[in-house]
């Protein structure tokens, strides 16, 4: 696209959904995409608008989708904003919640969330949540995620 911003398109087959996503290490230079993505017919969430779908959540699945579409958009480097609300939902009643949850830890890929993972897969009731955790801190290990 441009130099520094690039354009990924994501399906997620278990949700039923796709995602295009802009992605820049910059902060700038962004509006003509938002305005590019819009005039397509496509809705454009910012980053506000990604927390405050998972945290406005009424019901299970609508907070799987969101946890999902929140790690697809979360920024490239950790952000407390995301990081309170993914550690909120891996606290959640509901499995699929909590599994939802693991799976936008592993699309953010942040180093700071192995220990999380690691500890999930060890101390959750839930034995397909824990195996969900074990199977993500596997990957973040093969992906070096945090390896200098």
């Amino acid at each position: 696209m441009s130099p520094g911003i690039f354009l990924t398109c994501v399906r997620d087959r278990k949700l039923h959904t796709s995602y295009l996503l802009v992605t820049s290490r910059m902060t700038g230079g962004l509006d003509s995409y938002e305005t590019w993505i819009t005039a397509s017919g496509l809705s454009f969430c910012t980053d506000a608008d990604l927390i405050r779908a998972v945290e406005g959540s009424d019901n299970p699945k609508e907070k799987c989708r969101a946890l999902v579409r929140a790690g697809i958009g979360a920024p490239l480097n950790p952000d407390n904003r995301y990081s309170r609300a993914f550690i909120e939902s891996v606290n959640d009643a509901s499995p699929d919640v909590r599994k939802s949850a693991i799976t936008a830890i592993g699309y953010t890929e942040w180093p700071p969330f192995q220990e999380l993972l690691d500890a999930i897969s060890q101390q959750d009731p839930d034995g397909s949540v824990r195996s969900l955790a074990k199977r993500m801190s596997v990957a973040f290990d093969e992906a070096e995620v945090g390896d200098e």
